[in-house]
């Protein structure tokens, strides 16, 4: 998420992928995960692993999934797994000097062409996260998808 400061929640619309939705946090910054199950979280607080019970939004059938997140020797976010029962996805995540995402790569386990995630033009608010990007998907070398993606922060007071 790339949050600093006293965040309370974050909304966002017209993303790659996730076309909306919402985070709630609590007043110490750890995530509010409503049906997900924290399992593990750093010396920081900062969720490492966590897993839920959720629902195909298109067949209605129940599966098991969980999240594991590995962070670079500055703390950020520098891959993630999302394993269920249906599949399993691999995010890289690349960064500049200053800690800016410039690109994230996904793999689904029995694809050898993953999805690369662009983004660029980044408006940032008063403590530095980004509200808006701009983004581009390609898939082997092709444009898949692209726009402009932006959030809402809500900070504690």
């Amino acid at each position: 998420m790339d949050l600093e400061g006293p965040v309370r929640a974050v909304s966002w619309t017209g993303g790659c992928g996730l076309t909306s939705g919402q985070w709630d946090f609590d007043a110490d910054g750890g995530l509010i995960c409503g049906v997900w199950t924290v399992s593990s979280r750093d010396v920081r607080g900062r969720i490492k692993a966590a897993s839920a019970c959720e629902c195909d939004s298109e067949s209605g059938e129940e599966f098991f999934n969980s999240l594991a997140f590995s962070l670079d020797k500055q703390g950020r976010l520098a891959g993630a797994m999302d394993k269920s029962d249906i599949s399993t996805f691999v995010y890289s995540f690349f960064r500049d000097e200053d800690g800016t995402l410039l690109e994230t790569v996904v793999h689904e386990s029995s694809d050898t062409v993953g999805y690369v995630y662009n983004y660029s033009n980044y408006v940032r608010d008063s403590l530095g996260n980004w509200t808006e990007r701009r983004f581009t998907v390609t898939r082997g070398g092709k444009l898949t998808n692209s726009g402009i993606e932006s959030r809402d922060i809500v900070y504690y007071e």
